[in-house]
């Protein structure tokens, strides 16, 4: 077995759940390279999906993700159509 070239957390896409999406509800759904568990706004999770409450709508929410050894943190700005992402640290 032969490990892994880059041990960083990157992030690889952000996009809303559409299945999950209800009028008081949203779903996100994200993935990391080399991620292990997440922390967003106070949640610690190991899954790939959340869902949050619409009024996060317009707002800012913070991810941590962990891996081995490595942490990245992420500041989601979620519109009513699209979601933008700024790295804040690594």
């Amino acid at each position: 077995m032969l490990p892994r070239k880059s041990k960083k957390v990157k992030m690889l896409y952000v996009e809303y759940l559409n299945s999950a999406t209800t009028n008081t509800h949203l779903g996100l759904k994200y993935k990391f390279s080399n991620a292990v568990w997440f922390d967003i706004n106070g949640i610690k999770t190991l899954s790939n999906n959340i869902i949050i409450p619409r009024q996060y709508l317009e707002n800012e929410l913070v991810i941590s993700v962990y891996g081995f050894f490595r942490k990245s943190t992420y500041k989601l700005h979620l519109k009513e159509n699209y979601i933008t992402a700024s790295k804040i640290q690594s």
